[in-house]
């Protein structure tokens, strides 16, 4: 590998370790208990951290897990107090005679930690998190790229736990003009954003689109123009200065770029979205901050507005009405096995589209 490649490696590295870290700080500051116990606040730090230490015996990794996923475990139920100090020791000072007192320590402290490990995976799995290809002693022996993969999905859903339909009926707006309601319903979430993106693209007069977190971000041109659209009333006066400043600004070269998101992400500051991605974060197009800094956005400035609150209600019980009749239809479709398939798959698509076209009506686009 090219010392260049090393270089941009260990800085994407730095980067979200320190993004990551930030979040959890802020997501799990009210668990008393983790503060008490020193696993927060977490160092951002990627060398000199204690980011990948803190999760090793999983008890910081349920409690995030239990945010991220309500319900899905209780952390209260893993071993608390073990002592990966003395594990650490043991393991380097090498063990002892088979049965001996330092050969037993390493076993209990491993048992320890594989059930809490074990258990905050099984759960993450039934919630839907790709665990795949990590184990428990990833975490134990601090397997750098597995154990922030799987950190990030977690961050990653918790971003993304809003942007839908149901939460925010105003997405409505994002409908095609030959897409059903159920289509954008089962729309993944990251998508979603995408689209809510490209929709005030297309509202701020662009031709541009933005297809991913990546390259597509890099010269700043697109946050520019969805940092007018979304940003309230009220912030204006101190925004629209930033947002021309950086507009008039030239981002052929790397150094142009980073000058150029810098006061991007000052205007973000102002709207109180200043998180997860740096300047060189955005010039070097990294995806994953990127779009936690694009889902942010979202969650605290969606910047789509139905007419009235009756009519938003309103709206969030068609939906669940829609779902829940094209889960009967989809039922009887199954159980009415002399019915003719292509008549009932008929039937199925003209209730989405009726009901598609009533809730368009309700609302203002």
């Amino acid at each position: 590998m090219a010392t260049s490649e090393v270089q941009i490696d260990a800085a994407a590295l730095h980067a979200e370790v320190s993004a990551f870290a930030e979040h959890i700080n802020n997501a799990l500051s009210r668990v008393t208990a983790l503060r008490e116990k020193g696993y927060i606040p977490i160092k951002r730090d990627a060398q000199t951290g204690n980011f990948f230490e803190v999760l090793r015996d999983g008890v910081l990794l349920g409690h995030l897990l239990a945010a991220v996923k309500p319900g899905s475990l209780d952390p209260k139920s893993l071993r608390s107090n073990i002592d990966l100090v003395s594990y650490d020791a043991l393991c380097s000072a090498g063990r002892g005679s088979s049965g001996s007192a330092e050969n037993q320590e390493v076993a209990k402290t491993v048992f320890e930690v594989t059930a809490n490990l074990n258990a905050c995976l099984k759960a993450a799995k039934d919630s839907g998190i790709i665990v795949v290809n990590i184990g428990a002693n990833d975490f134990l022996e601090k397997r750098v790229d597995l154990m922030l993969g799987l950190i990030w999905q977690l961050i990653r859903a918790h971003l993304l736990t809003n942007v839908n339909l149901t939460t925010h009926p105003e997405l409505i707006r994002l409908l095609g003009p030959k897409e059903s309601l159920t289509t954008l319903i089962n729309v993944p979430s990251e998508t979603i954003l995408l689209r809510w993106f490209n929709y005030h693209l297309s509202r701020a007069g662009l031709k541009r689109r933005i297809q991913n977190f990546s390259k597509d971000i890099q010269d700043s041109e697109l946050y520019i123009a969805l940092l007018r659209e979304i940003c309230p009333p009220e912030t204006r006066t101190k925004l629209t200065p930033l947002l021309d400043k950086a507009a008039g600004m030239s981002a052929f070269t790397d150094e142009q770029k980073i000058g150029r998101a810098e006061i991007v992400l000052e205007a973000a500051e102002v709207l109180e979205s200043r998180e997860f991605a740096t300047a060189r974060d955005i010039a070097t197009g990294n995806a994953r901050l990127n779009l936690a800094f694009t889902a942010t956005l979202f969650n605290n400035h969606i910047g789509i507005h139905l007419p009235s609150e009756d009519e938003s209600r309103e709206l969030v019980e068609k939906c669940r009405m829609q779902e829940r009749r094209i889960a009967e239809l989809e039922s009887a479709h199954k159980a009415e096995t002399k019915d003719d398939p292509a008549a009932l798959g008929t039937k199925l698509d003209k209730n989405k589209s009726s009901s598609t076209d009533q809730i368009r009506k309700s609302s203002v686009v």
